[in-house]
């Protein structure tokens, strides 16, 4: 129960300092995300290593994804531009060339170490930037996605404009999911979804996460005019099933790495990535589905 309790506390605590970033201004929530690009760098560079020898680059990981997801966000919120993220390939050169120098580490062991990362946390949470800027929706997609009425939200005297509230919406829904398939999962979960990799994850859990993910979607997309509510359903489809895979994706990697948490910044939760996994793997596909239609 005591263990309970602070989950709670601290995610409740971990939610509100994301919203409210997100609500407050766009440098607010990009300083926010630089703070996780560079621990969320550090426990993947720590997951990820195959050896002792090649976490000696984990300073080169952070470094360059931090630098990566600046050059995203500055991007995104200047020029409001998809071309903010043509950089990135340069960044995916890096393990090349520190092979040629590395006796200890072969390729494969070095790419992994850098590309993971890049991956699963730098270009999530760039995305995520690109998600909140307006304009870079309107330029990306012509918003014609949107509802014509749908011009952003208020609360009190606050007006937000239209990329808070679709982040918030895929955020909210993220949550959700988790939250549901952890409820449904303790309380009647009894056939394992992937039990070699995570032994506690259930199929009625899943389902759970999957029913309630969807009646919210379905629901907000009803009463507050936003998105058609087609759209709004397959993106809730699209977190539940992508999610649970990043929630996989890490159990793995923490497996592999003979580790419980991903770090311990969290109390009760772990690291970054223990929190971010499902929205870091589901988010990109989000983006593209949006940018496609």
């Amino acid at each position: 129960m005591k263990e309970f309790l602070k989950r709670t506390l601290f995610g409740f605590i971990f939610l509100v300092l994301v919203v409210s970033t997100i609500l407050y201004s766009s440098l607010a929530f990009c300083i926010l995300m630089g703070v996780v690009v560079c621990i969320g760098c550090y426990e993947m560079s720590q997951l990820a290593s195959a050896s002792k020898s090649n976490k000696c680059y984990t300073f080169w990981i952070c470094f360059f994804g931090l630098l990566s997801y600046i050059l995203i966000a500055i991007g995104a919120t200047i020029s409001g531009a998809i071309k903010s993220f043509f950089f990135i390939p340069l960044v995916f050169m890096l393990p090349f060339l520190f092979a040629l120098y590395d006796k200890k580490n072969s390729i494969a062991e070095l790419t992994a170490a850098f590309w993971i990362p890049m991956f699963s946390v730098v270009i999530p949470s760039g995305i995520m930037i690109c998600i909140h800027n307006t304009n870079f929706l309107h330029l990306a997609s012509g918003a014609t996605i949107f509802s014509h009425e749908a011009n952003g939200f208020s609360i009190g005297s606050c007006n937000f404009p239209l990329g808070t509230e679709l982040l918030l919406f895929i955020l909210a829904l993220v949550w959700i999911n988790d939250i549901f398939a952890y409820l449904v999962g303790v309380t009647i979960g009894r056939h394992r979804l992937f039990e070699r990799i995570s032994p506690k994850k259930s199929w009625e859990g899943s389902i759970g996460g999957l029913v309630f993910t969807l009646f919210a979607s379905g629901l907000y997309c009803h009463f507050k005019v936003f998105l058609p509510m087609h759209i709004g359903l397959i993106i809730a489809l699209l977190i539940v099933v992508f999610g649970s895979f990043g929630d996989l994706v890490e159990s793995m990697l923490k497996r592999h790495a003979g580790v419980k948490d991903s770090g311990k910044i969290i109390p009760g939760h772990g690291g970054i990535l223990d929190r971010f996994d499902a929205a870091f793997f589901a988010i990109p596909f989000v983006f593209v589905y949006l940018m496609i239609i």
